[in-house]
């Protein structure tokens, strides 16, 4: 009415016809009722070809606008790539992708996550905000979210209404504002390392295919960083000018990694810290050994009550700009002593846990602020004879192959020396299988072995055993593996006949020999057993004489390693494959206290395949 349109006669010409039929514009002319006069043909038509210039004008112009922006994304495309490409840090690659993937697309934030060596948990690595909030961040299988469904399909997930989202935790919107997100897988090399998650806050958005297109090709290329980034921290030497080594606890494996350390210091600038509880008799039992940690120029400390060690090494580590602590204790003391000292850390190291339930480990892990690398460390994993398991896993063709074939695995860790000592009421379970477990690792996750269902644990006594617990263990389980069930059988005891190997057997053959391949860790030697037409070859590993460094070498990688990590467990990690060895405990002791367990002479083995009733009477 303003405009004086009540007192126009309107004529509409659309132009710019799509090919769905429908108009771009409208060119609209009008005339003054006061004329007295209307359009003619001629008008019309004049009109039509205006029109018609106006929607070859207009395309023009949106088609240099699409060129325009589409200019304009391929240079932030270029310099979102460079940017990410412009570090070797892994933290800092971190970061850069965060914050780049962010402003690729427009997003609130950008959130990286990690997943851990076995899939089967993820932790906060960086985020473009809230960075020290979303690094606290962890997740397991048992929880349900969607960076487990980006992880196992591999595509890209959006999610326009997070609050609404089964897969969305209530607590992960309520802690960061999401209100819509997209999930994008980090590829590299064909294995999966994260994810990233592009979030909205300020609105619920529905991210357009074009949006996901663009950021996947993105998230492609920073996965490349992310793994080039963490190879070269893995392989980068430590560069710290001073490092500290904390060993507490000096008994028999305190004693014997202060002698391995000893050795790596003819390599390695670091200086030795020894803390000894001073309980009743302890200072008779070290004896001279404390006078000699301080010849070599290494501290002693006695931990009491009324001197605690902690207080004393506080003050000395000051001025130490990296502190390695290595937990020698009995394992029922592991995670009071973790606690104790993980404020001193940069990495604290622990054998064999764990002494405590796993829920108070999670507990603490979830209460412990952050900076400190936890690993869980077995020294299987660095006998020579494992790391060429793992090489041939990854790079020999012909075991690859044989793999897919598998039926069977079998795994003994026998020893001929009794169970005696503090051992006795211990066990070979929680001593032994833990080795067992560090070995199968490199197959499948712990917590993916199903234990048999009539059978899952025989275990057994040997003659004159004055403790409470088995000294012989089989363990009877199977796992799946590339689609296939192969079956698992672990044989550790104490007081038998000495044997250390894996065996891999695969279907049997018509002329009755099945293929295998077994790795003796006592020999030092492979036996391939794969092909048909030859007799089994027999692989020198180390030479007759040579030692058993594993040792020797799992404290060089700790000591060596910024991020110590290759071959090692982190600590949640463990914390999962704790789970199943407390789980053979349980069984056993439910054995125990049934009499069914099977008497064997010592230097042999149960026979677990001639009794009907597995049973004894204690010794």
């Amino acid at each position: 009415e303003k405009g004086g349109h009540a007192d126009l006669i309107r004529i509409f010409v659309p132009f710019g016809m799509d090919p769905g039929r429908h108009a771009t514009g409208v060119l609209e002319v009008g005339y003054h009722r006061s004329y007295e006069r209307r359009p003619d043909w001629g008008q019309i038509e004049a009109l039509r070809a205006a029109a018609g210039q106006v929607a070859s004008a207009v395309e023009t112009a949106r088609l240099y606008e699409d060129a325009q922006r589409h200019a304009e994304q391929l240079e932030l495309s270029a310099d979102v790539s460079r940017a990410i490409a412009s570090s070797i840090d892994l933290d800092q690659t971190l970061t850069l992708v965060a914050q780049n993937l962010a402003r690729l697309v427009d997003a609130s934030t950008c959130q990286i996550a990690l997943y851990e060596e076995d899939q089967e948990g993820w932790y906060g690595a960086a985020a473009s905000d809230h960075e020290d909030l979303w690094r606290r961040q962890r997740g397991e299988r048992s929880q349900p979210s969607f960076l487990f469904d980006v992880l196992d399909h591999g595509e890209p997930l959006a999610i326009e209404d997070a609050e609404a989202a089964e897969q969305v935790p209530h607590s992960y919107v309520k802690a960061f504002g999401v209100r819509s997100l997209l999930a994008l897988p980090l590829v590299a090399d064909g294995q999966p390392i994260g994810a990233a998650i592009l979030a909205e806050r300020d609105r619920q958005h529905a991210f357009t295919p074009e949006e996901v297109q663009r950021a996947q090709g993105l998230a492609l290329q920073a996965a490349v960083a992310i793994k080039n980034a963490r190879l070269h921290a893995l392989a980068e030497e430590e560069r710290h000018l001073q490092k500290d080594f904390v060993l507490i606890g000096f008994g028999q494996w305190g004693q014997k990694a202060y002698q391995h350390l000893l050795t790596l210091k003819q390599f390695f600038n670091f200086r030795t810290h020894v803390v000894e509880h001073e309980g009743p008799g302890a200072r008779e039992r070290i004896g001279a050994r404390e006078q000699e940690v301080r010849e070599h120029g290494d501290a002693f400390y006695w931990d009491s009550a009324s001197q605690p060690a902690r207080d004393q090494l506080e003050r000395e580590l000051e001025s130490s700009s990296y502190v390695i602590t290595y937990i020698a204790t009995p394992a029922a003391t592991h995670l009071a002593t973790l606690a104790n000292y993980y404020d001193l850390s940069d990495v604290v190291l622990i054998e064999k846990p764990l002494g405590s339930p796993p829920e108070e480990y999670r507990q603490f892990l979830d209460n412990a602020p952050g900076g400190v690398e936890i690993v869980a460390a077995d020294h299987y994993y660095f006998k020579l004879e494992v790391r060429l398991l793992q090489m041939l896993l990854t790079e020999e063709r012909t075991l690859r192959d044989f793999l897919d074939n598998v039926e069977e695995i079998r795994i003994e860790i026998l020893e001929e020396q009794p169970l005696t000592g503090a051992a006795a009421d211990i066990g070979v379970i929680a001593d032994l299988i833990p080795h067992a477990f560090a070995i199968i690792s490199l197959l499948t996750p712990i917590d993916r072995i199903e234990l048999d269902a009539t059978s899952p644990l025989m275990i057994g006594r040997h003659e004159g055993l004055t403790g409470q617990r088995e000294s012989y263990a089989r363990v009877n389980s199977s796992f799946m593996y590339k689609g296939r069930r192969v079956r698992l059988i672990i044989d550790a005891g104490k007081g038998a006949d000495n044997a250390k190997w894996i065996k891999l057997s695969g279907e049997r053959r018509a002329a009755g020999r099945s293929p295998s391949y077994k790795f003796d860790f006592g020999r030092g030697e492979a036996i391939d057993g794969t092909q048909a037409t030859v007799r089994a070859a027999i692989r020198r590993i180390r030479e007759p004489g040579v030692p058993d460094n594993a040792h020797l070498n799992m404290l060089r990688h700790i000591i060596e390693k910024r991020h110590p990590a290759v071959g090692i467990l982190s600590i949640r990690e463990a914390i999962r494959a704790n789970q199943r060895v407390r789980e053979l405990e349980a069984l056993a002791t439910e054995l125990l206290a049934r009499n069914e367990w099977t008497a064997y002479p010592l230097n042999t083995r149960p026979a677990f395949e001639t009794a009907h009733h597995p049973a004894g009477t204690p010794s």
